[in-house]
């Protein structure tokens, strides 16, 4: 029962690890989506006032504008979502960084500029099946070496 199940775990760790690694581009392309849409939620705010009695910022000008919390919650939100992708990035550009150049050149190959297995097999002398069981092999070791 014990193997069994830590064989099991490992493997599951290994998916979602693949799992974020194809996902690496679609985080760095989030990541600048976000600081944009912060930035533009900082230049809407300049258009608002110091804080009133209640602690709440007023509006300048326009009094049919947007709630006055609505920018402050938004932003909020949007930065607890960049922090989530940058610990994420992070996370991955530390297990590269584990690999040695040769690892690190099938993973970068396959998830990052994403090249087919065939392809990635034809450029570090592997077999499509065998590309595979390599690329699960070097997962399995970096999640180890934790």
């Amino acid at each position: 029962m014990g193997p069994d199940l830590m064989k099991r775990d490992i493997d599951e760790e290994v998916y979602m690890l693949q799992c974020d690694f194809k996902r690496y581009n679609g985080i760095n392309r989030s990541i600048k989506r976000l600081r944009e849409q912060i930035e533009e939620i900082d230049n809407k705010m300049m258009g608002m006032a110091g804080k009133g009695y209640d602690g709440v910022p007023g509006t300048q000008g326009n009094p049919y504008s947007e709630k006055k919390n609505y920018y402050i919650g938004e932003k909020s939100r949007l930065k607890m979502r960049l922090k989530k992708e940058l610990i994420t990035l992070n996370l991955l550009n530390y297990y590269l960084n584990l690999m040695n150049p040769d690892e690190r050149k099938i993973i970068e190959d396959y998830y990052i500029k994403r090249r087919t297995l065939t392809t990635t097999g034809d450029y570090n002398n592997y077999s499509k099946s065998g590309i595979e069981k390599r690329i699960k092999r070097i997962l399995k070791k970096v999640l180890n070496e934790i």
